[in-house]
């Protein structure tokens, strides 16, 4: 096999564990909503007005009572001890739970705080959220999550070669799909397009076209271009001129237009603010000019003719 070949089964990886966060959105954010939802209606005793958890951390007994009960209702929700008792509270904004769900999943989320983008949209912390929680055990085995982490990791995160072998591929994509063909994940709607998206990169040497026209490829390359930083395969830079490069220029393009657009818009507010200037010190001059006029000091005539000695000759 070549090594342009492996390069390709990396990159069809790199675009499947991000399929794969797109396909569990559905399923991850409804049984979440759900479970804010029940929780609320048991803790609606008010609200925090000081963020217990920031406040007073693991000093449990400061807690206010609104806290308290969200975090023993959340507590029930937890399958491990060691994960419980390793939660960084002062990291945690209790004051939110009533508010957002997605700051109520961090107790659920190993090292939440590593996360770059956004909870939901890392796959690393949604396999943590479903293997902590109650609510999803049920439904997916602790094998599945743990294929998919091992995939993530090893074939792509510390992948510091950005090859995989045909195998390494499958094995790899396989392991997606099992996931999101979880009976309660592979209605929703969201799934059953990522299933699509998934077969046909399982399918296909090179990715599909129409997956590089999607608004999530540019963040797919950026993320495939920060491994290529750890490579210790020269060529791989190569590869991914190859098979990116105009993806890269269509980046540097919008990138260029968005500074042109701010130097002229910069520009334009210049001459803008300009002839703002022009036309205050013009109005201010004419508004001058109507107060001496009614106030008679302007004189609108020779008032020295009318002057005594004019009048008497």
């Amino acid at each position: 096999m070549s090594d342009i070949q492996q390069f390709d089964n990396f990159m069809s990886v790199a675009f499947g564990l991000k399929i794969t966060v797109e396909g569990l959105q559905d399923f991850v954010t409804d049984f979440l909503k759900a479970t804010h939802r029940d929780i609320y209606v048991k803790c609606s005793l008010g609200n925090c007005n000081i963020d217990c958890s920031r406040k007073f951390g693991h000093v449990f007994r400061r807690w206010c009572l609104v806290c308290l009960t969200w975090k023993n209702e959340l507590h029930k929700l937890n399958r491990f001890k060691n994960h419980w008792d390793r939660i960084n509270w002062k990291e945690i904004d209790t004051v939110d739970f009533p508010l957002s769900f997605e700051e109520m999943a961090k107790v659920f989320v190993q090292d939440f705080k590593s996360v770059r983008q956004g909870l939901l949209q890392d796959l690393g912390a949604l396999m943590s959220l479903l293997k902590n929680m109650k609510t999803y055990n049920g439904m997916i085995s602790d094998q599945t999550i743990a294929n998919v982490q091992r995939t993530r990791n090893k074939n792509f995160a510390h992948n510091y070669t950005v090859f995989l072998h045909d195998l390494e591929k499958t094995q790899s994509i396989d392991s997606l799909i099992t996931l999101l063909r979880v009976p309660e994940i592979r209605s929703t709607e969201s799934s059953i397009k990522a299933l699509v998206d998934l077969e046909d990169l399982k399918l296909n040497q090179r990715i599909p076209e129409r997956l590089l026209q999607q608004s999530s490829a540019e963040e797919v390359v950026t993320s495939i271009q920060k491994r290529m930083e750890a490579s210790s395969h020269d060529i791989a830079g190569v590869f991914f001129q190859q098979r990116f490069g105009s993806i890269l220029s269509l980046k540097n393009d919008k990138k260029e237009n968005i500074i042109l657009d701010k130097r002229i818009k910069s520009k334009n507010c210049s001459l803008l603010n300009l002839q703002l200037v022009i036309y205050i010190l013009l109005l201010s001059g004419i508004v001058k000019l109507i107060s001496i006029v009614i106030s008679g000091q302007f004189p609108t005539f020779d008032e020295d003719f009318f002057d005594e000695g004019n009048l008497m000759q």
